[in-house]
């Protein structure tokens, strides 16, 4: 398993930690979320090498959050 971690605008309370938890959970190989909406961080857990950047970057964007850096872990 590996760690992606997000850092992401517009979270501003503890539901914005759950939509998110919600929305990136139901993408294919995503093991767990855990969003911080005061420190601005998604977590994310997935199945292998590569992360699925492209497909959480725009599951958020339509949710109405932006990712401001990505950074694998």
């Amino acid at each position: 398993m590996s760690r992606l971690l997000l850092d992401v605008a517009g979270m501003t309370c503890t539901g914005c930690e759950s939509r998110i938890a919600n929305v990136l959970g139901r993408v294919d190989g995503v093991r767990d979320v855990a969003a911080d909406h005061r420190a601005g961080t998604v977590t994310i857990d997935y199945d292998g090498d590569e992360p699925p950047g492209g497909v959480l970057r725009q599951r958020l964007t339509d949710a109405g959050f932006a990712v401001t850096t990505e950074e694998p872990r």
